[in-house]
This record gives C-alpha cells, sequence and structure tokens, in this order.
C-alpha cells in the first residue's frame, strides 16, 4: 500500500513500491489528503494486477488536454477530429484525478446552464468518453471504469439527476489550488485589470455579479470601510463591509481609475433591465472561459458568493444575523447550510 507524509507547505507526498511490478519508488504530491487518498486508490487497484499505470511510468498523463492530445494523433471520424481543439481548450485544464463521476454530473450541468443545445452536448461527451475508453484501454488511467459511460439515458434533454441537498443550493467550493490557478490565469492581462479586481471583490465580499460590475466610486467609502448598496437582487439596501485585502486591492485599483464606476469596460451606466440581463449573462460566459481555461469547467461566478458565504463562518465569529446583513440574504434559513462550516465551534459549547 501507498504510504504518505505530510510535507511542510500543507502539501502531501504519497510513496508508491510494488516488488516485481516498479522498479523504484515513485513519489506524486497532492494538495490535500481528500485529493490524493481515492488517487492513491486507484492506483494501488492497478498496481495490484501487475500494471504499472501512466502516472507511475515515464508516459504520464496529467491532463485530459495531454489525454486528448494523445488522442488526436490516433485514427479519428473526420468530425471528432474537428471538434477536438474546442474540447482542448474547454477542459484541457482539468488534472485526470480529477475524472470522476461527481465532475462529469457537474461538467454537464455547466454546459447545460451555458444554453448548449442537447446535440452538443451528446457530441462532446460522447467525444470524451471514446478518449477515454482508449485511455483505458492503454492503461494510461487508472480507472475501474469511465465514469462517462454512468450518465443516464437521456441526460442532454433531461438533465443529470442528482440528489439535491435540502436547500437546492448548489456547494460547489473554490479549492486553494484552484484558487491560484484563477489568480494566474486573470494575471495574465497587464495594466487595469477588470477582471481580475471583479474577481477579488466576489470573493472577498459576497456580493452577486450584478451588485459588482453596476458598483461606482461613489458607493465605496474607504474612510468608514464599507461599500453602500442600494441595487440589490431583494430591493433591500445595505452596506458591505470590507476586508483588510479588499481595502487594499480598491485603493490600488483607484489610483488608476479616471471614471464614476468601477468596471467601465463591463457596464456602461445602463439600468435598463433588459440590457443589466445580457451584460450579467455575458459575463458569467466569460468567466466560466476564464475558468475553463484555470482548469475549473464546473465553476460559476455565483460558486463565488457561496465561497464567500463560506468563508464569514469559517474565518469570523459572526451571527447568522450579521453575516446575512452583509451578503443580503432575507431568510436566515439559507444559511442554515453554513452551519456544518462551525461544527467544532459548536462542540466547544457542549457541557
Amino acid at each position: 500500500m501507498a504510504t504518505k507524509r505530510q510535507r511542510s507547505n500543507g502539501s502531501w507526498e504519497y510513496c508508491f513500491q510494488r516488488k516485481g511490478v516498479l522498479e523504484r519508488r515513485v513519489y506524486l504530491t497532492f494538495d490535500s489528503e481528500a485529493e490524493g487518498d481515492p488517487f492513491a486508490a486507484r492506483i494501488e487497484a492497478v498496481l495490484a494486477r501487475g500494471v504499472v499505470p501512466a502516472e507511475l511510468s515515464g508516459g504520464k498523463v496529467e491532463t485530459l488536454g495531454g489525454l486528448l492530445k494523445r488522442y488526436e494523433k490516433t485514427p479519428l471520424a473526420q468530425s471528432d477530429a474537428e471538434l477536438l481543439p474546442t474540447l482542448i481548450k474547454r477542459v484541457g485544464e482539468v488534472r485526470v484525478e480529477r475524472l470522476t463521476y461527481s465532475w462529469v454530473e457537474e461538467w454537464v450541468t455547466a454546459m447545460q446552464a451555458e444554453g448548449l443545445s442537447p446535440s452538443t452536448l451528446t457530441k462532446r461527451v460522447g467525444l470524451l468518453a471514446r478518449c477515454v475508453d482508449w485511455a483505458l484501454r492503454r492503461a494510461l488511467l487508472s480507472l475501474s471504469q469511465n465514469p462517462l459511460r454512468l450518465l443516464p439515458r437521456g441526460y442532454a434533454t433531461r438533465g443529470v439527476a442528482k440528489e439535491k441537498s435540502w436547500s437546492g443550493e448548489r456547494d460547489r467550493r473554490l479549492g486553494q489550488a484552484e484558487e491560484r490557478a484563477i489568480r494566474s490565469v486573470l494575471a495574465e492581462k497587464k495594466g487595469r485589470n477588470e477582471e481580475l479586481v471583479l474577481f477579488e471583490v466576489a470573493l472577498e465580499s459576497a456580493m452577486r455579479l450584478r451588485e459588482i460590475y453596476t458598483l461606482t466610486w461613489e458607493q465605496v467609502d474607504f474612510v468608514q470601510r464599507t461599500i453602500f448598496l442600494d441595487k440589490t437582487k431583494n430591493g433591500d439596501k445595505r452596506q458591505v463591509p470590507m476586508s483588510s485585502p479588499l481595502l487594499r486591492v480598491l485603493r490600488e485599483y483607484k489610483a488608476s481609475s479616471t471614471s464614476e464606476g468601477l468596471f467601465p469596460d463591463f457596464w456602461d451606466g445602463t439600468i435598463e433591465p433588459r440590457k443589466l440581463r445580457t451584460i450579467t449573462c455575458r459575463l458569467s460566459h466569460r468567466f466560466a472561459s476564464r475558468f475553463a481555461e484555470a482548469g475549473c469547467p464546473d465553476l460559476r461566478f455565483h460558486d463565488l458568493r457561496h465561497e464567500a458565504t463560506s468563508r464569514l463562518y469559517e474565518r469570523t465569529s459572526l451571527s447568522d444575523v450579521q453575516i446575512s446583513s452583509i451578503t443580503g440574504h432575507k431568510d436566515l434559513r439559507m444559511l442554515r447550510r453554513y452551519a456544518n462550516l462551525r461544527g467544532s465551534d459548536l462542540a466547544t459549547r457542549l457541557w
């Protein structure tokens, strides 16, 4: 069995050795045990059959992009060859250890949210499924079965049947490695970077996308460290406190600003509902593409609001009422799903 140890930087190192199969010990590093344990279990299952997984050999495949590029060199139908570049662009940065049925469900759901037709969905899923079939036959992946072949019949039209949480809300969290990857992608733009600042505001404030891109500097009070929102989804006005990181980001950003609004490239000041819906939709798709470039094709911009709210529970001692005044949740029951994030805190209050 693989052995593991936590390194000084917080990551986990796994050591694989199998007499008669591996010539030497092989070491792999993961950001967390939650990521490394299931991957190690799949590796051990393949080693038990006397097969050296590609991940432990010179032919290591780290991402779906690398896998698809290998598949591209095989004889393909013309339609698959034409679709491959698009698929590589959309899921190429996804690491192979994330290729699980849960990821497949999230990927399909994200494509449906984009408004892609059932025909487009089946073509993309079918191509990736054939690629994974090919990889499994050549022991390039350490999977017991192809997760794309587990999708229910009619998924492209009826959606993927998933067990919902009591609230019916998505529960997608942003991993540390994913956050670093996204920042790296967004930071590629030189000069005034509205995309990166918008991302920072979302993560630090739990504000909705429209609330952010319609901000004006008049709403930002650097002295009181607050952002005043008078245009919210539920119609209520509220003040959002600025964390120290957000305060620093916006101060630096304002130094290069010459406009009344914070994000003039995205919003021209219109308040016409139909135009605002168009802007929101366009920005949602824009960030979905940027997240996909960073290897997070299943991440939506609205997930950042969930992540920011989760961090308020994890990093502060604010009450539900105080947090709701920041996030704008009118019904406190909507915040119950975050209660588990303070399980250890609740335990200390028991006799």
